[in-house]
Order: C-alpha cells, then structure tokens, then sequence
C-alpha cells in the first residue's frame, strides 16, 4: 500500500501507462500495480499541470510559489 501525506487532489494515467498522484504535500508515480518508481515531496502544493511534451510534472508551492518538477518518462 502507498504511503500518501495529505489530501489526494488528482490521480492521472500518464502516456506511458504510469500512475501520476498528486497529493498536498508531493507527486507519486506508480506502476499499474501501485508499486512507487518516483516521487517529489514539497511543502503544501497549490497547483500542479503535466507537461506531456517535456514529461513532466510540475507542481507550484503554495507560499513560496516555488515550481518543483518531477520527469515521468
């Protein structure tokens, strides 16, 4: 089972067929059996967006407004 910190506010299926989680305090990519192969912890997040061109997740903090980036492929 995924050890997740917070609140879980998007889930994804990249093109790759890897699960993107994005949660308040980071992202996790999972395989198809949940089994974690990346992941970014960051203070509380208040946006995120998946760049598919670069592979790419970026999310911004919520009080720094500081972009973290997590390459998914």
């Amino acid at each position: 089972m995924l050890n997740i910190d917070g609140i879980v506010f998007d889930i994804y299926l990249l093109e790759n067929q890897k699960i993107c989680i994005i949660h308040e305090l980071g992202a996790i990519i999972t395989d198809k059996n949940l089994t974690r192969e990346n992941l970014v912890s960051t203070d509380i997040i208040s946006d995120w967006k998946i760049d598919k061109i670069n592979k790419l997740i970026i999310l911004t903090e919520l009080d720094s407004e500081k972009i973290i980036s997590l390459n998914y492929d």
